[in-house]
């Protein structure tokens, strides 16, 4: 008959190459999760190989044999840990790469809301119909520091806490000094309003709003129409960090608390956004330049700064 196969669990480490193995097997186990499996299925492997009985003239052939098993399996265990290694390099790289890429175009092409004036112009093309001007009142106000060259933007708020929570009005913050600019952000209202003008009201106090004016004796404001068509959100990637660069001036107004003034008509596409900065005006024969106050679209009479669309009609 012949002999039976005897099966042995894994032995004491005997061998230097052994320790060793045992040794770096451990440590990358305990680094690197992806190799635990490896390492278990390795040994148990080992513990299921068949072995010769002992006896005096099998121990130099098994000797050998385990120097040889133990080398190669010390080998492939290097191997996998090198490749597991780079592909963990290669993944994150990759990512790192994508996530450079994409961030900044976002809110550039990506995000845009969908018109829902979709078919309206069929119905006022062949119509001599008009409709009285609207007011628009920016939704975003935001404030850059003139010494800052990233152009970084911060809002201003009239928070306040309540016995339910804190509350923010809608309160928008117009500050314009030598140190301090504001952007308006609008959007757009209504369908075919595309002429707009910009339009800067006194404003009054009320029982219920202090618009908290300061204006200097000479406030000579350029507005600047900014390089950017879409909407400025603190949802939307990084469009509410960075105000866009300028793209050309608009007017130049001069703000006081006794005259409203307005700009001249400019395009203002349907569903579409415009952006404008408020900066004081370097010529050198203005000694000062002083706006501060806060504006709210609810409140009667209006006052501040706003926007009038008028309708266009239908070409």
């Amino acid at each position: 008959m012949p002999k039976a196969r005897e099966i042995y669990l894994p032995r004491v480490l005997t061998t230097d190459t052994e320790a060793l193995r045992f040794i770096f097997a451990t440590v990358v186990s305990l680094s690197d999760p992806t190799l635990r499996l490896l390492i278990f299925f390795s040994y148990l492997l080992e513990s299921f190989i068949p072995r010769e009985p002992n006896g005096p003239q099998h121990t130099q052939s098994r000797h050998d044999d385990d120097q040889t098993y133990n080398f190669r399996l010390f080998r492939w265990a290097c191997i996998g840990a090198i490749c597991s290694s780079a592909l963990s390099v290669i993944i994150f790289a990759s990512q790192v790469f994508v996530t450079s890429h994409v961030k900044e175009p976002l809110h550039e092409s990506v995000l845009h809301r969908p018109s829902h004036y979709m078919n309206l112009e069929n119905i006022l093309r062949n119509t001599n119909h008009s409709f009285p001007p609207i007011t628009n009142f920016p939704q975003v106000v935001l404030q850059i520091s003139n010494n800052d060259s990233l152009r970084r933007m911060a809002e201003d708020d009239r928070g306040h806490p309540t016995s339910i929570g804190a509350v923010y009005p809608d309160d928008r913050h117009v500050l314009v000094t030598s140190q301090t600019s504001t952007i308006l952000h609008f959007r757009h209202q209504d369908f075919a309003f595309e002429s707009c003008m910009l339009n800067f009201e006194p404003l009054a106090r009320t029982d219920s709003f202090d618009p908290q004016v300061k204006l200097g004796s000479s406030n000579h404001v350029d507005i600047w129409v900014l390089d950017s068509s879409t909407e400025i959100s603190r949802h939307i990637g990084n469009s509410w960090k960075f105000a866009p660069r300028r793209r050309h001036k608009l007017v130049t107004m001069e703000i006081s608390q006794q005259d409203s003034i307005a700009s001249g008509h400019f395009h203002c596409p349907t569903n579409q956004f415009t952006t404008l900065e408020l900066a004081c005006s370097p010529s050198p024969s203005i000694s000062s330049c002083d706006v501060d106050f806060w504006q709210d679209q609810r409140v009667n009479p209006r006052g501040g700064i706003f926007l009038i669309q008028s309708f266009t009609g239908i070409d």
